[in-house]
């Protein structure tokens, strides 16, 4: 019984890593998929400064960013 919980335990650990894994890597492909648009958008910025934030945002922060982004006038007024 005590090895069957373990395994039961262990499962559910990896999958939780897992589960962990994928958000971080889908967060990751949001926030350099948002600097690639904010590039595209602002050529004429400097958007190298901004990507440390990006890539600690939140997923809700970058969902406003990517809003945002289609209708600022400047790069600051798309991250604000």
């Amino acid at each position: 019984m005590l090895a069957e919980n373990l395994q039961n335990w262990l499962k559910s650990e990896v999958n939780a890593g897992r589960l962990e894994g994928k958000l971080e890597g889908k967060l990751e492909g949001y926030a350099q998929l948002i600097s690639k648009q904010l590039k595209l958008r602002f050529p004429q910025s400097d958007v190298s400064d901004y990507e440390a934030v990006l890539s600690q945002a939140t997923p809700e922060r970058l969902e406003r960013i990517a809003e945002q982004l289609l209708s600022a006038k400047t790069l600051e007024e798309a991250l604000a």
